[in-house]
């Protein structure tokens, strides 16, 4: 998938300022080419969504579309564009519940399956 690839399609794009706006719209920009935007979402799970009502088409990560129906939309990986980086931030100070232990040992259980982690990350 290149960024022409999508220009005769309506885009549901994100905001500007936001970081997954910005690399999108570098991925663009770094190809010359200026996408239709139909729309503007917050969240890829909002994009999504957009999607399925039939509003155009939409760039998300690949940890938000597993989240949707299995078949409910057809992907296409794009491999042409920078990463997206996630930290998990917390107060230094105060230790995690284990309640909070529990959900970052599942998630970067789901990301290392899902091939999407760094194997020997903190």
């Amino acid at each position: 998938m290149r960024p022409q690839d999508l220009l005769d399609h309506q885009l549901i794009h994100y905001p500007s300022h936001t970081p997954f706006g910005i690399k999108i719209a570098n991925w663009f920009a770094k190809a010359d080419v200026s996408p239709e935007v139909l729309m503007q979402a917050y969240s890829p799970q909002n994009a999504c969504l957009s999607v399925l009502a039939g509003n155009g088409i939409a760039l998300v990560d690949e940890f938000s579309l597993s989240g949707l129906p299995k078949g409910s939309l057809l992907s296409i990986p794009v491999r042409s564009i920078e990463p997206i980086v996630a930290d998990l931030v917390y107060l230094r100070t105060t230790p995690l519940p284990p309640m909070a232990e529990d959900f970052i040992s599942s998630l970067r259980s789901v990301l290392l399956q899902r091939n999407l982690a760094i194997k020997n990350a903190p």
